[in-house]
C-alpha cells in the first residue's frame, strides 16, 4: 500500500479494501468442546479449509490488481507506463491522458511475496479496460467508472498450489462522498472519502492442480464493497489544507456472494449474511484482516454450514466453522494446499 499526499480540492483516488489474511501459520483446526468435531466429516473439514483458500487466493489477486491500476490512475495516466506500487508489475497502457476513452491496459507479474514467504508466480494475459459509466460524463471518470479484467490462461502458482484462470471480472463505481470530521486539531482534522464498488464476475473458470489431477471449477461473484478511507490534514499552514492517507483508519464492508460449481461438481454458495467488516492491520498495514461478519456456505442447496469471522493475534483472522451448534476453528490464510475430500 502506498501513502498518498492529497490536496483537498484534488481528492478523489479511493484506495481498495479487499478481504485477505496472509498468515503464514500452520493450521490450526480446534473445536468447542470434545464434541466439537464429531458433527464434521474429515471431507468437510477439508472442503470448507478449501473454500476459504479459494476466496484467499482471489482476494489477494483482486486487491494486488485494483491496487496496480489505481497507481497509475494516481498520475491521471501521464508520463509512465510502469505502476509505481510494485517493482515487480509491468504495467501498459495505450494512451497516456485522461481524454481518450476507453483505456486498454495489460498487466505482467513476475515477483516473490515476502509477506506470505512464498515464491508467487503470476503470469499469462489480463487486459483490463477502463470506462466511464453511461450518462457520467467523461470528467467525472474518477468516481463513475467500470474495470474489465479479462484473465486468458492465467496462472497463480505459489509453493502450495497452481491455479490456472481464464473468465472476466468487472468493478462498477457508482458515486464517491466526501466528509469532514473532527479531531482534536478541529472540525476539518480529517476528511473521510466514501465510494461504493460493484464487483462481478461471471462464470470464471479455474483449474485447480490436486495432487494426482486436476479438476475445473467455476466461480461467479456478486459483491457490493463500501469503501472508507480516511485522511488527516498535515497543514501547519491555517490558510491552506493538505490531506495524507492515514491507512489505520480505513475499513471497507462488503455484502453479497459467491456461486459455483466445486471440484466435485456439486453446486456450491457462500453467502454474506452478515456484512463483513474488514480494516487495516495497525502493524503490517499490508494485512487486512476480517473483523466481522458472517458466511452461510450451503453444497446443492443442502448441508448449511456457517463461517464467522473475527480478528485474532497478530493481524490475523480467525474462522469459526459452525455446524448444528458445534464449531470448529481454523485461520484464515493463503499458505494452504488444496486438498481432495471426495
Amino acid at each position: 500500500m502506498r501513502k498518498r499526499n492529497i490536496i483537498c480540492g484534488v481528492l478523489f483516488i479511493i484506495i481498495t479494501l479487499v478481504v485477505i489474511d496472509f498468515s503464514c501459520k500452520k493450521d490450526n483446526i480446534k473445536s468447542s468442546g470434545t464434541s466439537g468435531n464429531s458433527v464434521f466429516s474429515s471431507a468437510e473439514i477439508t472442503q470448507a479449509q478449501n473454500a476459504e483458500h479459494i476466496d484467499v487466493v482471489f482476494d489477494k489477486i483482486d486487491n494486488d490488481m485494483d491496487n496496480d491500476i489505481e497507481a497509475v490512475e494516481t498520475k491521471n495516466f501521464y508520463g509512465s507506463k510502469k505502476s509505481a506500487s510494485s517493482d515487480c508489475v509491468t504495467l501498459t497502457v495505450d494512451h497516456l491522458d485522461t481524454t481518450t476513452w476507453p483505456k486498454v491496459l495489460n498487466l505482467s507479474y513476475t515477483c516473490f511475496d515476502t509477506v506470505t514467504a512464498q515464491h508467487i508466480l503470476l503470469s499469462g494475459k489480463i487486459g483490463v479496460t477502463i470506462d466511464t459509466l453511461t450518462g457520467a460524463g467523461k470528467k467525472n471518470w474518477r468516481n463513475f467508472y467500470k474495470r474489465t479484467f479479462t484473465y486468458t490462461n492465467f496462472m497463480i502458482a505459489s509453493d502450495s498450489d497452481t491455479l490456472i484462470v481464464n473468465g472476466i471480472r468487472m468493478v462498477y463505481r457508482s458515486g464517491v462522498s466526501q466528509i469532514f470530521s473532527g479531531g482534536l486539531l478541529g472540525p476539518k482534522e480529517f476528511l473521510v472519502v466514501s465510494s461504493k464498488d460493484s464487483i462481478l464476475t461471471n462464470n470464471l473458470t479455474i483449474k485447480e492442480r490436486f495432487p494426482d489431477s486436476s479438476r475445473i471449477v467455476s466461480r461467479n461473484v456478486l459483491k457490493t464493497r463500501y469503501n472508507k478511507i480516511w485522511y488527516k490534514n498535515s497543514s501547519t499552514n491555517p490558510a491552506s489544507s493538505k490531506y495524507v492517507h492515514v491507512i489505520s483508519k480505513d475499513s471497507a464492508i462488503f455484502t453479497g456472494a459467491v456461486t459455483g460449481i466445486d471440484a466435485r461438481g456439486e453446486s456450491y454458495s457462500r453467502k454474506i449474511t452478515s456484512p463483513l467488516i474488514t480494516i487495516y492491520c495497525p502493524k503490517w498495514p499490508s494485512n487486512i484482516i476480517i473483523t466481522s461478519g458472517t458466511i452461510t456456505q450451503t453444497i446443492n442447496n443442502t448441508d448449511s454450514i456457517k463461517f464467522n469471522y473475527t480478528a485474532s493475534a497478530n493481524c490475523g483472522t480467525k474462522v469459526s466453522i459452525v455446524k448444528n451448534g458445534k464449531s470448529i476453528f481454523i485461520d484464515r490464510k493463503f499458505t494452504r494446499k488444496l486438498v481432495k475430500w471426495w
